[in-house]
């Protein structure tokens, strides 16, 4: 797979550029007025805006599946597959058994994913994600509901 280096290139010219008009001083202090502000004034810093979150919706009583309970984990968890269309990331699940109530954290759907995807073949990854990116699964024809 070949790899475009024809964006990292543009923009080494252009930095390459701005060093050369910093070189000389009348370019550079024409760069520092621009850079800094518009004539004597020195340019404000835009606020940092914080994206607001969606209030928490109150919760039924919260079911417990803890890892002691495995046979409910995937249960709980096929049930909340089989109400989905299309592909969908541990996060999904999660919060669709959170909604219903079901006290469970995206640790132990990810396990019970990986146990569907790589012992029963029941999903596959689509995506594979990697980092904090997370991998994003789909069912397969061999995919059962609880």
């Amino acid at each position: 797979m070949a790899i475009d280096f024809s964006a990292l290139r543009k923009q080494k010219e252009m930095i390459d550029q701005i060093l050369q008009l910093a070189s000389d001083p009348e370019a550079a202090s024409l760069l520092e007025k621009l850079i800094v502000g518009k004539g004597d004034a020195p340019a404000q810093p835009k606020p940092l805006v914080m994206p607001q979150r969606e209030p928490r919706v109150a919760r039924r009583k919260a079911q417990s599946v803890r890892s002691g309970q495995r046979g409910a984990q995937i249960a709980a968890v096929r049930k909340a597959i089989a109400a989905r269309s299309g592909g969908f990331f541990v996060g999904d699940i999660g919060d669709d058994l959170r909604a219903a109530g079901i006290d469970i954290d995206n640790v132990a759907v990810s396990r019970v994913l990986q146990r569907l995807a790589d012992q029963t073949k029941e999903l596959f990854v689509a995506v594979r994600g990697v980092g904090k990116h997370p991998h994003r699964y789909e069912k397969t024809e061999a995919f059962r509901a609880a």
